[in-house]
């Protein structure tokens, strides 16, 4: 009996010291003092090259597998959201701010603020909470705006809400935006619509949206809604 367990013992140890940890990611922690930002990340995305960009409340973080590099706003605020545009671009949604890096344009990226091309009226921003490319429109989400820019940049329309957004969320190239009075809409043509029963879904903020194609569900901590 004692040569079986020793056997065993054996065995156990050679399997742990040459079998793969199947099932488990590579994983490595970085430290804010390591990526040389603030504790707080919002959104993360990727190029095509692999590069990470991070949405960070010191501003944009840019990770190439090696260094980590962080360039800030003009205006030293956070940076809440963000999207890859064909590897030059990265659109922010930030803190008073809206505009996008142009990473080739030298050794470091240059900023570029889209606050100008909105009506006076609507350029004392607070929060910016989202950044979407829907086709050709790139549209800029506050709780009291959307801000709707063409392929050139050029805003072709804002949409206000009376009573307040209370979040937004994309489903192959369609964007869904819950209203604190109407419920869960949905942009078409620049114009938001009420979805079927999207009134259901007011008060309780969705917290999640799930794709199980060809639908997409959203929930709240009471209510839960699919549509196709």
């Amino acid at each position: 009996m004692r040569q079986f367990y020793l056997l065993f013992l054996v065995f156990n140890l050679f399997a742990m010291q040459t079998s793969p940890a199947t099932g488990l990611p590579f994983t490595r922690f970085y430290s804010s003092k390591v990526y040389k930002g603030g504790i707080q990340n919002y959104a993360f995305t990727q190029d095509s090259y692999g590069s990470l960009f991070v949405a960070n409340n010191f501003g944009l973080l840019h990770y190439d597998g090696t260094d980590w590099q962080r360039f800030g706003l003009p205006n030293s605020t956070k940076i809440r959201d963000l999207w890859v545009e064909h590897d030059e671009k990265v659109y922010v949604a930030a803190q008073g701010e809206i505009g996008y890096f142009h990473f080739q344009t030298g050794p470091e990226p240059v900023y570029h603020s889209l606050l100008d091309r909105l009506p006076e009226g609507y350029r004392d921003l607070e929060e910016v909470w989202k950044v979407f490319r829907l086709h050709e429109h790139l549209v800029f989400c506050t709780f009291d705006y959307l801000f709707i820019f063409d392929e050139h940049e050029t805003l072709i329309r804002i949409i206000e809400s009376d009573s307040g957004f209370l979040s937004f969320h994309q489903h192959q190239q369609q964007l869904y935006v819950q209203d604190s009075d109407k419920g869960l809409l949905r942009l078409e043509r620049d114009r938001l619509q009420t979805v079927p029963q999207g009134e259901s879904l007011t008060k309780n903020l969705i917290r999640g949206m799930v794709t199980i194609s060809p639908m997409c569900c959203f929930s709240s901590k009471k209510t839960a809604a699919c549509y196709s």
